[in-house]
């Protein structure tokens, strides 16, 4: 079942219904002035309207909000710690990449590309290396290269 963006549904109402009432307004100028502003006044009130916030709810989000760094930090108690990233096995067939990956230790798994784990999601797989976005950027890791990252 497909998933309703509501707020996209919401925006794009209001701006049909904005352009509706432009359209009369512009293409039937027969009609007088105020018949035409009164009928897209009545088309803005017909606009679905947002429904009410609870108080709490919205002091949560925001006090939520202010909790998490907007960016990812790289020092201090808080820090992003790298995760130690073993590259053991690499698979490359017609219709799929991947790579046996081991993440701080854990056992292996295999990952396809686009797959995520521990924050690291696989982007690219070559015949000797492999390519991860994390949270502090790209990263290549070579098959013979030592488990490097903060666990080591």
């Amino acid at each position: 079942m497909p998933v309703i963006d509501w707020e996209k549904m919401a925006l794009g109402t209001a701006i049909a219904a904005s352009l509706g009432g432009v359209a009369v307004f512009v293409a039937d100028p027969a009609q007088p002035v105020n018949a035409r502003l009164d009928l897209i006044q009545s088309q803005l009130k017909a606009l679905p309207k947002a429904g009410p916030i609870a108080a709490g709810a919205a002091l949560s989000d925001v006090t939520l909000l202010s909790q998490q760094p907007i960016f990812v930090m790289l020092t201090g108690a808080n820090a992003y710690k790298e995760k130690a990233v073993k590259l053991i096995g690499i698979s490359i067939s017609p219709g799929r990449r991947a790579a046996l990956v081991s993440v701080d230790g854990q056992p292996a798994v295999w990952m396809g590309i686009g797959e995520t784990r521990d924050e690291l999601v696989l982007i690219e797989v070559g015949s000797s290396a492999v390519r991860f976005d994390t949270p502090v950027g790209a990263r290549t890791i070579s098959i013979n290269e030592p488990a490097a990252g903060g666990a080591g």
